[in-house]
């Protein structure tokens, strides 16, 4: 599968291609001067196995702490850290070697504003993110 599109940066067309990964329209079709603006629809990880870290954050939006659970299918490096919405990171909640299976982490947001942050989980393999909404009261 390939599109074909406007490179800004390189002010050329440019081929987008990728086997696994399809891509969709945000917002309203653009033009060279109000561009379309694409996020990755599917990126061809079975999510009901594969590679899915079975990854949630709950309660989203939360006030105080949030439950951060994630299961790895094998034995892997694990960093699970929290940004604010600049990428700089606020905390890491792990950064170690983690046998296959279920672990669960309480990220207590402390003195921190409120709004958005991301909860990102990497494995020697993977990468997923979750977008987090603190709502101080």
């Amino acid at each position: 599968m390939w599109h074909r599109f406007y490179g800004t940066a390189t002010i050329k067309e440019i081929n987008l291609t990728s086997p696994g990964i399809s891509f969709g329209i945000d917002k309203i079709a653009g033009t060279i001067t109000n561009p379309v603006v694409l996020s990755a629809l599917s990126t061809g990880i079975n999510e009901a196995g594969g590679n899915s870290f079975n990854f949630i954050v709950y309660p989203n939006p939360f006030s105080k702490q949030t439950k951060i659970s994630y299961f790895i299918q094998t034995d892997s490096h694990v960093v699970l850290t929290i940004t604010d919405s600049f990428g700089k990171e606020v905390v890491t909640l792990v950064d170690d070697r983690q046998t296959a299976g279920e672990y669960d982490y309480t990220f207590e947001a402390g003195n921190l504003a409120s709004g958005i942050y991301f909860c990102n989980l990497k494995t020697d393999t993977n990468i997923e993110t979750k977008k987090l909404i603190l709502m101080n009261e």
